[in-house]
């Protein structure tokens, strides 16, 4: 069941299956399911531009889910590309304008069209002109513009807004992961500064102006409801179905070894001075170590498939 790569050739594949696990149907669930799928803009939605959603929305509609590609640089080039560049700037005003309420919405695609003057083929080619990338555009209607994609089954577990969609491009969520685990918080660290710097005037003692500085830090952390419960309760936020183990492939002198705790250290010199033993054991170690039943498996097998037993420390029990 796991879904297929897109390889250039598969179009028809690719749209099967995100019709199959994605919707952003405004049915498909109960009205308070979607209710929490449905944005709504806020001040960060226009960061960049004052005038459109960064995160795309209102979304144009499509009669069926389709996978469009950008333009090429020849293409822009051609002389018909502001033709369709004017187009898409015209649906683009007509869908903030039903979004505003200020046109009556159509029910359907072909409603739509017919409102902008536009053929199916001129829609869709029109569509693709603000794109950069390989974009899966999911069947929908002018009334589920504001709709984030979903999977019906989830949606009624999590109870909570979600954005499921299909990767076209494995190396592009690589580097959205990445961004988004190194991007900084702004707001937070700004009101970080404003106590610190409020702190060091203040009279408190150590203890209040800690507290005062830990009182911005919660009071300005965003977090879901399910975030802080897991939290609360000391709940994992993640998990996966593989684990990775480190094997040292370095010659011994260049191997990176931590040392054993001042409180074993203290012990081991006080029953052999001269011991040379201040090392923690790892990996290498206990393999060494390892039993005479278990001679022949290679050190990757004993990595993966063998673990110390639960309640023993390192160095006193395999």
């Amino acid at each position: 069941d796991a879904p297929p790569v897109y390889d250039g050739t598969n179009e028809a594949e690719i749209v099967r299956y995100i019709d199959t696990y994605i919707t952003c149907s405004a049915t498909a669930v109960e009205a308070e399911l979607v209710k929490l799928q449905t944005h709504d803009h806020r001040a960060t939605c226009f960061k960049y531009d004052p005038h459109d959603c960064r995160f795309e929305f209102p979304r144009a509609p499509m009669d069926v889910t389709r996978i469009l590609h950008p333009y090429t640089d020849e293409e822009k080039a051609a002389d018909g590309f502001q033709v369709m560049a004017d187009r898409w700037a015209k649906i683009k005003q007509l869908l903030a304008d039903i979004d505003a309420e200020k046109v009556p919405p159509p029910a359907t695609v072909e409603q739509l069209l017919a409102l902008a003057g536009l053929s199916l083929e001129e829609y869709i080619a029109a569509v693709r002109v603000p794109l950069k990338r390989m974009t899966a555009f999911l069947r929908r209607t002018p009334m589920e513009m504001r709709i984030n994609p979903y999977n019906p089954v989830l949606l009624r577990i999590w109870r909570a807004n979600m954005d499921m969609q299909f990767c076209l491009d494995p190396y592009g969520a690589a580097m959205y992961i990445v961004s988004y685990m190194l991007k900084a918080n702004r707001g937070l660290s700004r009101a970080m500064e404003r106590a610190a710097d409020q702190a060091r005037h203040d009279d408190d003692n150590l203890k209040s102006r800690i507290r005062k500085v830990g009182n911005a830090f919660v009071n300005t952390q965003e977090m879901s409801a399910q975030e802080a419960v897991y939290l609360a309760l000391g709940l994992p936020l993640r998990s996966a179905s593989r684990q990775s183990v480190f094997v040292p492939s370095t010659r011994p002198e260049d191997r990176t070894q931590l040392l054993r705790p001042p409180k074993d250290l203290q012990v081991l010199a006080e029953a052999d001075p001269e011991s040379d033993d201040i090392f923690v054991p790892g990996l290498v170690h206990a393999y060494q170590r390892r039993l005479p039943s278990l001679e022949q498996v290679c050190i990757a097998d004993f990595a993966t498939c063998y673990s110390k037993a639960s309640g023993t420390r390192a160095g006193t029990g395999d």
